[in-house]
């Protein structure tokens, strides 16, 4: 275990990939807009490759980054802080507004992936990034932590319904371990589902819902299906202990 974390701020940029949506045409060397050197699909192939001791794994910017920010601690301690950060961005990874970003005239530099597509305000949501992580508002009620037996009961049951939703032809895809294919899936599901479909400023018309939803949900399933298949591949798992799959 991590006695004491970081502060987390020096990985901040590593939740998203900023991949442009041009919205009016054109190219994105025409607006002020600039690729994140370090970013989302950068930081799940290092700490990947640092979990399962690649070769070149402490070369990488993230390894350096984790141990710098750990001082005093072993290597050992800074792996259990990267498994960490690898599960929750594998997560991410399979959003859609964690990939994409709007850029256009009014977002010469982007959009923040979202973060400043305004939407009108419900259930305390006003924008498009926090509209599709709580899966268009149907999951807008924090989660309190540490989960109770009962919390994390309920969270099993919506996750479990979630998956049982598609079929196998529709989850087919996720032995694929390439994490710049996940990259390209979120983005295109990004471009469908929000950039082509939304307008800023106003309200997502409600018959939208189930069709939104069927993207951000088999987002979601292939997240937890990809990082069962990566845990199995770095720790030997046996396939009947993942109960997921």
């Amino acid at each position: 275990m991590v006695s004491s974390s970081p502060d987390g701020s020096f990985q901040s940029e590593w939740h998203n990939v900023n991949f442009p949506v041009l919205t009016e045409g054109g190219k994105a060397a025409d607006f002020d807009w600039t690729a994140k050197p370090h970013n989302l699909t950068s930081a799940v192939i290092a700490l990947r490759d640092w979990i399962q001791e690649a070769p070149g794994y402490k070369e990488s910017f993230e390894f350096k980054q984790v141990m710098a920010h750990l001082p005093n601690q072993t290597e050992q301690v800074g792996k259990s802080y990267a498994l960490r950060l690898l599960t929750h961005y594998v997560g991410d990874i399979h959003s859609p507004l964690h990939v994409a970003e709007q850029v256009n005239s009014e977002h010469p530099s982007g959009d923040n992936n979202g973060f400043d597509f305004p939407l009108p305000k419900i259930d305390g949501i006003s924008n498009l990034h926090d509209a599709f992580e709580t899966d268009l508002y149907a999951m807008h009620e924090k989660i309190s932590l540490p989960f109770t037996e009962e919390s994390y009961a309920a969270l099993l049951v919506k996750s479990m319904e979630m998956k049982n939703q598609f079929t196998d032809y529709e989850l087919e895809d996720v032995n694929e371990k390439d994490v710049d294919n996940w990259t390209t899936m979120s983005y295109e599901f990004a471009v469908v589902t929000a950039y082509d479909v939304l307008q800023e400023g106003q309200a997502v018309d409600p018959t939208l819902y189930d069709g939104l939803r069927y993207f951000l949900e088999l987002g979601a399933v292939s997240a937890g299906y990809r990082l069962a298949i990566m845990m199995q591949d770095t720790f030997g798992v046996p396939k009947e202990e993942l109960k997921f799959l």
